[in-house]
C-alpha cells in the first residue's frame, strides 16, 4: 500500500479498528507503458475541442426483440468533449424515445393500463410478450452532435413504424405527483430545449443543448 495512504489510514485510526475489508489498487502511469507527462497540456484544452458528427441505427424485428441499442448510443455520445458530464440527463431522454418508440409506437400497448401497482405488472407482461412475438417494425435513431465554441447542441431523431398519436393534447404538466403514468413527455419537455413532433406522431425530435457548467434547459419546448 503506498506511502501517504497508509499514513491516511493510520490518522484516521482506520488501520487500527477497520470495520470492513481494505483494499487498494494502485495503477503505475508513467512513459514506461507510453503516457507520458508532457501530454498533460494536451488533455486540459480536452473540454473545447470541436465536435461535429451523426450516425443512425435501424433497428427492425429481429434487432428490436434481442437488442437493446441504448448503451451502444451512449457510449458513442459520452466519447464527446464536456457531453459526458450530463449523461444521465442524455440517457433519460433516450429512454423515454426510445421506449415510447417501442412500446406505444412498434407494440401499441396503452399506458391506461399504468393505474396501479397491478396494472405496472399487467403492462410489463403484456410487453414482454408482444415483444418475444414481434414478427414486423421498427424504430430508427438518429443522432447529430454539432459542438464548437458557440454551439453546443445533440439532436435525437426517433421514427417507429407505429400509427402516431395526438401529440397536440399532451400534458405537460409535471408538478401531479399522484399520476402514475404519462409523465415521460413532460419530463422530456424539461430536460430538452425543444420537442418536434412529424409523421403524425410517430416521429419525434428532441433538441438538446449544453454548457460545461451548466446543466438546465433553456428556450423554447414543443413545436
Amino acid at each position: 500500500m503506498p506511502l501517504q495512504l497508509t499514513d491516511q489510514l493510520e490518522r484516521q485510526g482506520v488501520l487500527e479498528n477497520p470495520q470492513d475489508d481494505i483494499s487498494c489498487l494502485c495503477v503505475r502511469l508513467d512513459s514506461n507503458i507510453g503516457i507520458d507527462s508532457s501530454d498533460l497540456d494536451v488533455a486540459s484544452g480536452h473540454d473545447e475541442a470541436p465536435a461535429d458528427f451523426s450516425f443512425e441505427y435501424l433497428l427492425n424485428a429481429d434487432s428490436l426483440r434481442n437488442t437493446d441499442p441504448l448503451p451502444y448510443v451512449l457510449q458513442i455520445l459520452t466519447t464527446v468533449p464536456g457531453l459526458s458530464s450530463f449523461s444521465s440527463q442524455i440517457f433519460m431522454i433516450l429512454s423515454e424515445l426510445y421506449s415510447n418508440a417501442l412500446e406505444h409506437g412498434v407494440l401499441k400497448l396503452s399506458s391506461d393500463k399504468k393505474n396501479s401497482s397491478d396494472g405496472f405488472s399487467r403492462y410489463y407482461e403484456e410487453r414482454e410478450h408482444s415483444l418475444a412475438n414481434l414478427k414486423d417494425g421498427y424504430v430508427k435513431i438518429s443522432v447529430k452532435v454539432t459542438s464548437d465554441k458557440n454551439n453546443r447542441s445533440l439532436i435525437l431523431y426517433v421514427e417507429d413504424s407505429g400509427s402516431g398519436f395526438d401529440f397536440k393534447s399532451v400534458n405537460y404538466d409535471i408538478s401531479n405527483t399522484e399520476l402514475l403514468y404519462n409523465r415521460g413527455l413532460a419530463l422530456l419537455d424539461q430536460l430538452c430545449y425543444k420537442l418536434e413532433f412529424s409523421k403524425g406522431g410517430s416521429a419525434v425530435k428532441a433538441h438538446y443543448h449544453w454548457q460545461v457548467g451548466l446543466e438546465n434547459q433553456v428556450g423554447p419546448s414543443i413545436a
